[in-house]
């Protein structure tokens, strides 16, 4: 896993998408409503992260630990303001790359 303080870690975040964190340790953190498209999380530490309304589009976790973490909500964005009637769902596509997005739950 990748040393960074939780400061540098803030920054690196915040640099232009789409982001680069292969066997980074997010462990932890609090990333409610990250940008995270296109990232590559490779096996990354995320184990008790708090993602809450991140937005994670064609996002890279292939190995990635997520024991504990938060996602109520995270995926992309909604088309309408409205959050209440979603829940996070996984899918893969052909390209082996986990898709991170919003399933809209109807019931």
């Amino acid at each position: 896993m990748a040393e960074f303080s939780r400061y540098e870690i803030y920054i690196l975040l915040n640099q232009p998408k789409p982001l680069w964190l292969s066997h980074i340790d997010l462990s932890g953190m609090d990333l409610r409503g990250v940008l995270l498209n296109g990232a590559t999380l490779i096996g990354s530490n995320l184990s008790g992260v708090d993602l809450r309304g991140a937005t994670m589009v064609d996002v890279n976790l292939g190995g990635a630990n997520l024991r504990g973490a938060v996602l109520i909500g995270a995926g992309r964005q909604p088309d309408s303001p409205s959050r209440s009637t979603s829940r996070f769902g996984v899918t893969r596509h052909d390209s082996g790359r986990p898709n991170i997005s919003l399933v809209n739950d109807t019931h």
